[in-house]
């Protein structure tokens, strides 16, 4: 009988030291999730964890040349986990610099999920910050992937830095700038397709959340949109203005630092992509995803395509559109007004950007 109970004391000890090894294994375990979980969550842009690029994505990438990028049925995204997302990085602009080519190109990162449009919340003039509506305009993403919002308007509006700050104090952002020349003529495209495709005849509508007395003041040609006819500059028109990107840059940097800010030169982006992108995984911690065999320039077309992980996989037809005729006195005028602007943004850089020589 005593050895008897003897065993059975010893049984119920080695049952008790099975159970405690068991749970004290199970407590680890959760506390590595809850950490890995945690250090994705709320760590300044950690990198998520993946040892291989088979990380499930929302959205479908089958579809070539899309602007936006089908969501995969509801039943799948669910069992992915699909979410929306606060970005961990925001590409602020500028506008007509290159960012819907870079859009294009980066969401195909798989540890990247891109905004399908432009969200505007933070350029909102009616603005009142709220986090769950904010959420609404993200793409959806899996735990394996960090979102980036995308809006070329944020970098010149004037109280949108202090609202991104305020709102996302450890997010990335993330800017392209081009030839301001260049860039006046493709926005002047732009507008002047925008005003076609709403049937209206002008867009004159100031804007002081820009600069005092801005506006977009666009006529039958470029030269006569941007000149007065006694020859002088219309510097206040937003065509000139949002090519200033030096007075633009100072306010953001009045609230986030230079660190924490990618400027890439929209210009050499074009020309080849794969440098800039390289750039940009490491700016924002991912895996080094692209390669020179994702990329092919188009004669044609006069740009890169995509060539994985689909082929001939390239912008939509209204990207790239021919720029009007316009002289080489009206080209070295802009030239000579935007030189001081480019100067000071070199000096504040301390670099020099292939356009601004």
């Amino acid at each position: 009988m005593h050895t008897f109970q003897h065993c059975r004391q010893i049984m119920k000890l080695a049952v008790r030291i099975f159970l405690t090894i068991v749970l004290a294994g199970l407590l680890v375990t959760l506390a590595e999730f809850w950490y890995t979980q945690r250090t994705w969550l709320y760590s300044p842009l950690s990198p998520p964890s993946a040892e291989s690029f088979n990380i499930e994505q929302c959205y479908s990438y089958i579809q070539t040349g899309q602007p936006r990028l089908p969501l995969l049925p509801l039943s799948v995204r669910t069992t992915l986990g699909c979410n929306k997302k606060l970005p961990r990085a925001i590409v602020i602009g500028v506008k007509k610099g290159g960012t819907g080519a870079f859009k294009f190109f980066l969401r195909y990162h798989p540890q990247v999920s891109y905004t399908n449009g432009e969200p505007n919340y933070f350029s909102m003039k009616k603005f009142n910050y709220s986090a769950k509506t904010y959420k609404t305009r993200m793409a959806e993403s899996t735990s394996g992937q960090l979102t980036v919002e995308g809006t070329p308007s944020y970098f010149s509006v004037k109280k949108t830095a202090n609202r991104v700050k305020k709102a996302l104090p450890h997010v990335k952002l993330i800017l392209l700038l081009r030839d301001p020349v260049k860039r006046a003529i493709s926005d002047y495209v732009h507008v002047q397709q925008v005003m076609t495709t709403k049937r209206r005849h002008d867009d004159t509508r100031k804007r002081p959340d820009i600069q005092i007395g801005s506006s977009y003041e666009i006529a039958s040609t470029f030269k006569e949109s941007i000149f007065h006819s006694n020859g002088s500059l219309k510097t206040y028109n937003l065509l000139l203005v949002k090519g200033q990107y030096v007075n633009f840059l100072s306010r953001w940097l009045q609230h986030f630092p230079l660190k924490r800010i990618l400027i890439l030169d929209g210009s050499s982006f074009t020309k080849d992509p794969l440098p800039t992108l390289k750039k940009v995984e490491e700016f924002l911690g991912i895996t080094p995803y692209f390669t020179p065999d994702h990329f092919k320039f188009i004669e044609e077309k006069g740009f890169y395509c995509l060539q994985k992980p689909i082929e001939g996989n390239c912008l939509a037809s209204n990207k790239g559109r021919p720029p009007p005729q316009v002289s080489e006195e009206v080209i070295q005028t802009l030239r000579d007004y935007y030189g001081p602007f480019n100067e000071r943004l070199n000096k504040m850089l301390n670099r020099t950007f292939s356009w601004s020589i």
